[in-house]
């Protein structure tokens, strides 16, 4: 039997192991803080943030991590340069950030990265 997916981002942090939820939520509020005029939405079972209709970032607690999926800096290389030293200490892919535990965050650097990416 499957099992029913949240419908709202409150129903997603709801679901969300105790573990996981303080981390999730605190890279959420950073990301509604940042950029107030994303929207916020469940699409692909992950928390996602839209801006003028543009994908910007992503959020999920996966299996084994959380990621964090930065649209942008796939589509913008001047993202990845402009921050790419401090990026390249993280376990990560082309635009997902993958991370255990919010203290493995640069969450100063993700701030810059979104507030550039919402321009």
């Amino acid at each position: 039997m499957a099992t029913r997916q949240p419908a709202t981002p409150e129903e997603y942090l709801e679901s969300l192991a105790p573990e996981r939820y303080e981390a999730i939520a605190a890279v959420r509020a950073l990301i509604r803080e940042t950029v107030p005029q994303a929207e916020e939405s469940i699409d692909w079972g992950m928390l996602r943030y839209t801006v003028e209709g543009k994908d910007l970032v992503a959020l999920a607690s996966q299996k084994r991590h959380m990621s964090l999926y930065l649209m942008e800096l796939y589509n913008r290389p001047e993202l990845q340069e402009k921050d790419g030293a401090e990026l390249s200490k993280l376990d990560m892919g082309k635009s997902c950030l993958r991370f255990r535990s919010l203290d493995r965050l640069p969450l100063e650097t993700i701030r810059n990265i979104l507030r550039d990416a919402a321009r």
